[in-house]
């Protein structure tokens, strides 16, 4: 997961509900101009990328992470959260809110070199380790 907090941009990832989770922060204030986030697992190394730059690595106690039982949500809360906690009224959907705009999401089915982030973000061309293009 990723979400703007107290003036930092936060990513999540956890396996078997809150047991193992490794979170990274950046400080962020710029609410006011596009800006490309990005975060790739790679057996164990989480990674948060702000604008093509590395912001963050850590190393978790986990190689994959699990499917998730529930429903998934983009800009808002559905269920259960990486970032803890779970919907207070199971018949509301979409709390949290992410108000602001969100464009181009992509997912990939192979973990992103740092180089193919740069790129990603920059429009660079797709020179990066991966040899660019759609994953």
């Amino acid at each position: 997961g990723v979400k703007i907090d107290g003036g930092k941009l936060v990513a999540a990832v956890t396996t078997k509900g809150q047991k193992h989770k490794k979170t990274i922060s950046v400080n962020f204030s710029d609410i006011v101009n596009w800006h490309h986030v990005g975060v790739v697992f790679n057996q164990g190394v989480f990674s948060l990328y702000l604008d093509g730059d590395l912001a963050g690595r850590v190393q978790t106690t986990f190689q994959t992470v699990k499917r998730h039982p529930n429903g998934a949500g983009l800009g808002c809360r559905f269920g259960h959260s990486v970032f803890g906690g779970k919907e207070k009224n199971s018949k509301k959907t979409g709390y949290d809110q992410f108000y602001g705009y969100i464009d181009e999401v992509k997912v990939y089915s192979t973990a992103l070199s740092d180089s193919d982030m740069h790129d990603e973000a920059t429009g660079g061309d797709g020179g990066g380790d991966n040899g660019g293009g759609e994953r």
